[in-house]
């Protein structure tokens, strides 16, 4: 993968003279920063003793180990690093699929007291390479490198840390409180799934694509993710966006065990999507012999493809569309036919001939005894 390649070759460079840790954060924020002070903000303290609001955050956890409160999602004053920027990338990527992420990079001074391995790791500590860093006033103030992941890099830089790497969710939170939070992501999925379905049921398309969108950066199983990829097929197709339905399909069939109708309805996208672009080639040109290829080129894909995946009461209008177009190619093969510098070679004069054959036998089936 291309461009994994060259975030990753912009990580090296950053970190090329070594003893640099990683972060990954979702959103480029203001500051590297803890959950204790991103409470203090939320709840719109000022000038607040950081110490003294961890301490009291803290005061029922007095058993456990502070790095084992931030591990088990509680809301310390430490603030998580790794030593394997691979890591680091799956956390930049791994949620916020509308922002672009970040890794963050600093260096590591070994008699610096604020950055300590954490004590008695659990295997989730061990897999992920984790670093502890105290923040005095709960953000870095130290000099750090950034590099930038853009958020269309985001899902296809997971894909291939899983595949490649074998990094993932799954791997990184491997004991139950993992498991137990993926399960929550799922049913949260699901959730945002069937309220997508029931938008778009109700004709509410602005709410049925926000729901397919919130339940597939959910990051559920494939089986979520197929059905919403199709929900939002199908909202492309009522709006007449070839490019963003294809995109869809393609995303469906790219899944195992899909839906039988995903491949037809993604063939027809991408038909449809070539109509377009000829379209929009026809308008920008004027040279005759390119428009008779594009208007011949335009008239078979009508027929002799779209024709296939629309119903009964469209095929008529969509043929009765192509036939135009192969009379306009025809009209201008006639046109410059005398013309001795010019030689054109089409099929268009055969190609009407078909689709009128095809217009009248639909014509002729649809004859028969008036309705009384």
């Amino acid at each position: 993968m291309e461009n994994f390649d060259e975030v990753r070759r912009d990580i090296e460079e950053a970190a090329k003279d070594g003893g640099y840790i990683f972060r990954g954060e979702p959103k480029c924020y203001n500051k590297v920063s803890s959950g204790v002070y991103r409470e203090v903000k939320k709840r719109g303290i000022r000038d607040a003793d950081i110490d003294i609001f961890r301490k009291e955050l803290l005061s029922s956890m007095l058993d456990y180990e502070e790095s084992e409160v931030q591990h088990n999602r509680g809301v310390t004053n430490l603030i998580d690093w790794t030593e394997d920027y691979l890591v680091a990338l799956l956390f930049a990527c791994n949620k916020c699929y509308d922002d672009d992420g970040r890794v963050v990079i600093l260096k590591r001074d070994i008699d610096d007291p604020r950055i300590h391995n954490p004590r008695n790791p659990r295997v989730r500590v061990i897999v992920q390479k984790s670093v502890m860093f105290w923040p005095d006033k709960g953000f870095v103030e130290d000099d750090m490198k950034y590099v930038t992941i853009k958020k269309c890099l985001k899902k296809p830089i997971l894909d291939h840390l899983e595949k490649y790497h074998a990094i993932s969710e799954e791997t990184i939170f491997p004991d139950l409180h993992g498991a137990i939070e993926r399960q929550d992501a799922l049913k949260s999925s699901y959730v945002q799934y069937c309220l997508g379905k029931y938008a778009y049921e109700g004709g509410d398309d602005v709410s049925a694509e926000k729901h397919y969108n919130n339940a597939i950066e959910a990051n559920p199983d494939d089986q979520i993710k197929r059905l919403a990829h199709y929900g939002l097929g199908l909202i492309f197709r009522k709006r007449l966006d070839p490019d963003r339905m294809l995109s869809a399909f393609n995303e469906v069939t790219s899944l195992p065990s899909y839906f039988g109708d995903a491949e037809n309805l993604r063939q027809y996208a991408y038909w449809w999507k070539k109509v377009k672009d000829i379209k929009s080639k026809i308008e920008d040109c004027s040279d005759p012999h390119d428009l008779i290829s594009l208007y011949t080129r335009y008239a078979v894909i009508l027929w002799a493809q779209l024709s296939d995946f629309v119903g009964e009461d469209h095929r008529k209008p969509l043929l009765e569309l192509a036939l135009r177009h192969a009379e306009k190619a025809t009209d201008l093969i006639k046109l410059h036919s005398n013309d001795p510098n010019s030689s054109f070679s089409s099929r268009a004069p055969t190609i009407v001939g078909l689709i009128t054959e095809d217009l009248l036998s639909i014509k002729e089936s649809s004859k028969g005894d008036p309705t009384p």
